[in-house]
């Protein structure tokens, strides 16, 4: 029904995973690398709805004042957000990233709590880094991780599209 849509959420999340994969300790790459892959993934993320609406027209442009109407504050105000982040990284600069290290024990030891795995950890065992990449969505803003804010915006697409498909199908 609306194919074009769902290639572009497969879009999104294909640079959502790229970003993901830049807090892992496996061989991060350069910051700028990042910044890539979040202007990236803020194009994607905004043209779902404006494909759904070439696909859809008359459909999505009845439904979507009801949808946003539906979501909560925090939700509108995340869609405003990353229209903005967007908006600033497609007209001015490719958005900036922060970049922040916290340490990490590959996990054998599970849920035990970081303080005691100090007592039962081999001395030869490293502690492994992972990256914070953090970001301002709006100027003037306070930092805030990447990595949750995005996928906190694809689970809202994500439930833009399968809401839309269920009420025209």
């Amino acid at each position: 029904m609306i194919p074009a849509t769902t290639k572009k959420l497969r879009e999104t999340r294909f640079f959502l995973a790229k970003l993901e994969r830049e807090v892992t300790p496996l061989e991060p790459s350069h910051i700028e690398e990042a910044e890539f892959y979040f202007s990236a993934f803020l194009s994607a993320a905004r043209s779902v709805t404006f494909v759904l609406e070439a696909e859809e027209p008359i459909k999505y442009v009845a439904w979507s004042p009801g949808w946003r109407a539906s979501r909560s504050e925090r939700e509108r105000f995340l869609l405003h957000r990353f229209t903005d982040a967007r908006n600033r990284a497609l007209k001015r600069q490719t958005p900036s990233v922060a970049e922040d290290h916290a340490a990490s024990v590959i996990a054998p030891y599970g849920n035990l709590p970081p303080e005691l795995i100090f007592f039962f950890m081999e001395e030869e065992q490293p502690l492994l880094g992972y990256r914070v990449l953090k970001c301002r969505l709006m100027p003037g803003e306070p930092e805030e991780e990447v990595v949750p804010l995005c996928r906190e915006y694809e689970r809202l697409l994500s439930v833009l599209v399968d809401e839309f498909l269920k009420a025209h199908t």
